[in-house]
């Protein structure tokens, strides 16, 4: 502590000079209440980060508190920070013009990654030209999208099937959001055929495409036979051909006619949903899908009707038929059914 001490006019000094010492005065200082550097993470959906920190406390040599200034300028204990490093300095000066500092550092993390808002759904699409189309996500960040990227891009050409689309976003941070969906590409959809009357028509997907056949209900069949097989192309157009209309007649059989064995390939026996004239209609469609590939697929008959499935959706109608004077009643069946199968070579 500073003092002074007067020359009198005798020659003496006005204070006990023979013990007077000198005492060391410390320089000011923050001890421990130095805040230590941190890290931390932006606010979840927030492009900022909300800190918070103990205010340091500055004293002089006799323990005296200290004025501080801070930079930046302004900086409050509970504060709002980008992300990116921040450096806050405290100082705080004695008396004597000594000064002392207080350094730490914010360092702000953005983890989060881009959010997709709109993904794309899988979905099948019908294009001639095999062209991929799809709308692009959207993306959404806390602080911001930087970049975005989608493989394969829209509007590229591609084999007919399943295409897989990854898109990825990027913020600043480097974090990476993905959205990933699937594209069919299938070639034009065939219009559907036309149901005979008193028959039905059976579809299945197969060969990358539908594959359908024509039936009549037992006891009626076709004046002149369909093909076995129908395979809707790429292009939207049935291949062969169908005919314009197509109706199932009551059968009359000559010997010769009887012997003729493709008549069995159009027919099936009773209800559509017994077991019976399930495992007829499905003998009957591993015949006509042998007889249109013209190969051998199914070898040391690996295939049987156990990979076949039939699903059938019937609506029936009644009719009363008088015959050698007796009603007898009879169930007339418009059937309708897909025909789903595995083959196991």
């Amino acid at each position: 502590e500073a003092s002074s001490t007067l020359c009198r006019a005798d020659g003496t000094w006005s204070h006990d000079m023979e013990n007077a010492t000198c005492e060391e005065i410390p320089p000011p200082g923050f001890g421990s209440t130095c805040p230590v550097d941190m890290t931390v993470s932006t606010d979840h959906g927030k492009p900022t980060a909300h800190v918070t920190w103990a205010e340091p406390l500055a004293k002089d040599g006799h323990g005296t508190t200290l004025r501080m200034d801070v930079t930046p300028a302004d900086t409050v204990p509970t504060q709002e920070f980008t992300p990116g490093l921040h450096v806050i300095r405290y100082r705080a000066t004695d008396y004597l013009g000594r000064a002392a500092e207080c350094t730490f550092t914010v360092t702000v993390e953005d983890n989060e990654p881009p959010i997709a808002q709109y993904c794309p759904q899988s979905t099948t699409i019908y294009d001639v030209e095999g062209t991929l189309t799809y709308s692009r996500p959207s993306w959404e960040d806390n602080v911001a999208v930087m970049s975005e990227t989608c493989d394969p891009e829209p509007y590229t050409t591609h084999a007919f099937g399943v295409t897989s689309v990854t898109c990825d976003a990027y913020d600043a941070a480097g974090n990476k959001g993905t959205c990933a969906f699937d594209i069919n590409i299938q070639g034009n959809p065939c219009n559907p055929l036309q149901t005979p009357e008193l028959g039905s028509v059976s579809c299945d997907e197969f060969l990358s495409g539908t594959t359908c056949s024509f039936f009549c209900q037992n006891g009626y069949s076709f004046a002149t036979p369909p093909n076995n097989i129908y395979i809707c192309q790429g292009n939207g157009n049935w291949a062969p051909p169908p005919p314009a209309s197509l109706r199932c007649s009551a059968r009359h059989y000559s010997t010769e006619f009887r012997k003729y064995g493709n008549l069995a390939f159009y027919h099936f026996n009773g209800d559509c949903d017994s077991a019976e004239t399930q495992n007829e209609i499905k003998e009957q469609f591993l015949t006509n899908l042998m007889s249109f590939l013209g190969i051998d697929v199914c070898p040391a008959g690996l295939c049987t009707i156990d990979d076949v499935n039939v699903i059938c959706d019937q609506d029936r109608r009644k009719r009363q038929l008088t015959q050698e004077g007796e009603r007898i009643e009879r169930g007339t069946f418009d059937n309708k059914f897909n025909i789903q199968f595995t083959i196991i070579a």
